[in-house]
């Protein structure tokens, strides 16, 4: 026995929703009236398949997803471009205090190149110290080469787990005699 039943469908609820009105023709239990149900809701109102239905998967949801994604993206790339940036300033600094402790330490070796290698090396840690770095001094062939490191810490990539970036530099200071 088939009920004959009025089809009353809305889509959307706007001043611009569309109502598909009509007869189905149906058997109680049978399920033919949700496929038909189903099957006007992705015809939708003009009788044209709808784009996100074509496939049989609903894409709605799939924006929401994507764009805290894109977001964490572009946040890290941002971060990236941020903090290596503040780190090559970091070096760049460190090479600068390193390069002026090397000088100091310089003072301490006399015009005939012979050096007084504890007031030299003490030099050197002084100058670092009042700076507030960390390095070490060493004296190689007549001068003095200063190592400097340090740590940058990071603006944007603590978000992501990076708290410090490394920075190490190193600049020597050699005292020239003219002849």
């Amino acid at each position: 026995m088939y009920v004959q039943s009025p089809l009353l469908i809305t889509l959307g609820g706007g001043p611009g929703s569309v109502k598909l009105v009509g007869m189905r023709n149906w058997r109680p239990g049978d399920g033919r009236l949700a496929t038909q149900l189903r099957g006007a809701l992705r015809r939708g109102a003009a009788g044209h398949q709808r784009p996100d239905l074509v496939s049989g998967h609903r894409q709605r949801g799939r924006l929401v997803t994507m764009v805290p994604g894109a977001a964490l993206a572009v946040l890290i790339a941002m971060g990236v471009g941020v903090d290596f940036t503040g780190q090559v300033q970091t070096e760049q600094y460190l090479r600068d205090v390193a390069g002026q402790c090397a000088r100091q330490a310089t003072t301490q070796i006399g015009l005939d190149r012979q050096a007084n290698r504890v007031a030299a090396l003490a030099a050197a840690q002084a100058c670092l110290s009042r700076l507030g770095v960390t390095g070490q001094a060493s004296l190689v062939d007549g001068g003095v080469t200063v190592t400097v490191e340090g740590t940058y810490s990071t603006k944007l990539l603590g978000i992501i787990g990076v708290a410090t970036l490394p920075a190490t530099a190193s600049a020597g200071a050699v005292v020239q005699t003219e002849r």
